[in-house]
């Protein structure tokens, strides 16, 4: 401890008599008179501490003189000092202590502000990189999409031409052959018109007949061959 405390704040003290004294005081003032010695032993010793060795019972009924005594021996045990000095120590600081309390409460704020915003920003962190993630795979399958699109319409449009063209093909040759029958059946003239023109239906209905069904067939062909692009 050398070195630590100074002179100035040594106080040589009785802390024995500033008890008494304090303690004979508290009944005085909430009872108003001492208890009998013979039942509390420390009121014999504040009588042999205030009043001197030659006390009397008689004394203790004198309660001004008590009082009076009472002081003096708190006077006299020196206590008044060192706590002047220590209140006086408390008011000087008391701003300092309510700073210090303050800047703590602060600081506890500022840690759990700080704490938080923390998990905040990794969150917002962790959904922003989600949220581009997100957009990156967006923009990759539209780009798939538009590429599947140009390759199924090229293979759309390269099917359907070729049904078309296709068919074309089938209509000439049916439109040949039909120009043939038709071109026989007027090269013989002993025929009656009426039986020509029977036969001439006939043919025309024939020939309808089969590029329906063949048409027919060809769309079909066609729709199951786009269903699979």
């Amino acid at each position: 401890m050398k070195g630590c405390i100074t002179p100035q704040q040594i106080f040589p003290v009785s802390s024995m008599w500033g008890y008494l004294a304090n303690r004979a005081r508290y009944e005085l003032a909430n009872n108003g008179k001492l208890p009998p010695p013979e039942q509390q032993r420390w009121v014999e010793d504040f009588a042999h501490a205030a009043l001197g060795r030659r006390w009397r019972h008689a004394d203790l009924a004198d309660l001004e003189h008590i009082r009076h005594a009472a002081d003096q021996l708190w006077e006299d045990s020196l206590f008044a000092q060192p706590i002047q000095a220590l209140l006086h120590a408390a008011y000087a600081n008391a701003s300092l202590y309510a700073l210090r309390s303050a800047a703590h409460k602060l600081l506890n704020y500022a840690q759990q502000a700080r704490e938080y915003l923390d998990f905040r920003a990794h969150g917002l962190n962790v959904a922003c990189e989600q949220l581009r993630q997100n957009i990156h795979q967006i923009e990759e399958s539209l780009q798939l999409l538009q590429l599947n699109q140009a390759q199924v319409s090229g293979e759309i449009k390269h099917e359907i031409e070729l049904a078309l063209t296709s068919a074309n093909h089938f209509l000439r040759q049916q439109q040949d052959a039909l120009k043939v029958q038709l071109a026989a059946l007027f090269q013989d003239d002993s025929e009656p018109l009426s039986e020509i023109r029977t036969r001439c239906e006939t043919l025309l209905q024939t020939a309808q007949n089969t590029i329906s069904r063949d048409f027919t067939l060809r769309f079909a062909e066609l729709e199951s061959t786009l269903c699979r692009c």
